[in-house]
């Protein structure tokens, strides 16, 4: 118990935060971008590695176009990934 309580306190007083904290999120922040991409990777359209989050989801307009009639789900890779800068950046 002491060594716990010591080690919280000199790591805290030395400004060192865990690595779910270091980036100020949650690793659960961005769970909903992993469940877009999956559902995607599964209609065969996978992100390149190389490609940002909003490159990719622009990419996807023209796709989404052809698939979905509605215009206003059209426009859903591009809020998804728009939240993903928000939450992740």
């Amino acid at each position: 118990y002491r060594l716990g309580l010591w080690i919280w306190l000199y790591s805290r007083q030395r400004g060192w935060k865990p690595w779910w904290l270091s980036s100020g999120q949650s690793p659960l922040a961005v769970i909903f971008y992993d469940r877009f991409l999956k559902s995607l990777k599964k209609l065969g359209i996978q992100r390149i590695p190389s490609e940002t989050p909003l490159e990719f989801a622009q990419g996807l307009e023209p796709r989404f176009r052809e698939l979905l009639p509605d215009e206003a789900l059209r426009e859903l890779p591009d809020r998804i990934s728009r939240a993903f800068y928000k939450v992740r950046y």
